[in-house]
């Protein structure tokens, strides 16, 4: 049998990050239903490419204190919000390293944002871009430090009959 063990362990570190970074709140977060939303989505990347060390992926944890997590149709569909200015709990994560924080942005009527990040070194560049006109137009650039990912615990469990 090959021995997969150092890829296996960074895909196992890159999720166990998102899922606790993730969970900050117990009420979900629901898609507006204003007749001309903002739709956020993040950019799409894989987590064998995050685990492999050549991508970052972006999650949105929470909008306005509402948490996402459990909200897997967002990975194809966007959240819908009103417009105006919201707070959103974003997780970078990358194979090395992770960030997450929170981001104030004011969403327009009618506008498509994709979030997306990037990884230069140990800092994180966190980009929410207006996609509407079919051009990037980047609206907004945080720049954070990433910290180290904590390497994954294994625990034995022993099944007896």
């Amino acid at each position: 049998m090959k021995n997969t063990g150092h890829s296996s362990l960074g895909l196992l570190a890159v999720v166990s990050s998102l899922l606790s970074s993730c969970i900050s709140s117990s009420d979900q977060f629901k898609n507006t239903t204003h007749p001309n939303p903002a739709e956020i989505r993040t950019q799409k990347s894989s987590a064998l490419s995050t685990a492999y060390g050549n991508g970052v992926r972006v999650t949105i944890c929470d909008i306005d204190g509402k948490t996402t997590f459990g909200n897997f149709k967002a990975v194809s569909e966007p959240f819908l919000v009103s417009p105006g200015k919201h707070e959103l709990a974003v997780s970078i994560v990358s194979i090395r390293s992770s960030s997450d924080g929170f981001h104030v942005h004011d969403f327009k009527a009618g506008q498509k944002y994709l979030i997306r990040g990037k990884q230069v070194g140990a800092i994180f560049v966190l980009e929410i871009v207006n996609t509407t006109s079919g051009e990037d137009k980047i609206e907004s650039q945080i720049r954070t430090f990433g910290q180290q990912t904590p390497s994954p615990v294994f625990i034995p469990i022993v099944v007896s009959s």
